[in-house]
């Protein structure tokens, strides 16, 4: 078992992960396998979700694998997203990916590059 740095996947990754993209499918797997963690932030699952519109019952699979966490937008941590630049699900991802020493897993690059965060960036 290979052991990865952690994934926080910002609302783009979140849609194409519903839409079955062959990588985010194989970091699926690779966090039920116990790999990687991918860290899912409320603010960006909410953001996916108004473009997906899925349900709960659809968001559930995706949440009850092994390795993957979604992060509450908390007092502090709101607070803290909070005085970086950009929208707030945008501000959550960079913040939980500093504070986790994550890859920032996005198809949106440029919405990150003022933040200094390691970015993996999906391909269509």
């Amino acid at each position: 078992m290979t052991v990865h740095r952690p994934r926080v996947l910002d609302a783009s990754a979140q849609v194409r992960l519903f839409g079955g993209q062959r990588e985010l499918m194989r970091m699926l797997l690779d966090a039920e396998r116990g790999d990687v963690f991918l860290l899912l932030p409320t603010a960006a699952i909410a953001q996916a979700q108004r473009v997906l519109r899925a349900g709960a019952q659809l968001w559930a699979p995706f949440l009850l694998f092994t390795g993957v966490r979604p992060l509450e937008l908390t007092e502090h941590t709101a607070i803290e997203a909070g005085l970086l630049n950009g929208d707030i699900a945008t501000t959550q991802v960079v913040y939980e990916a500093q504070a986790t020493n994550a890859l920032v897993v996005t198809a949106m690059p440029e919405q990150y590059e003022s933040h200094g965060v390691d970015l993996m960036v999906l391909g269509q």
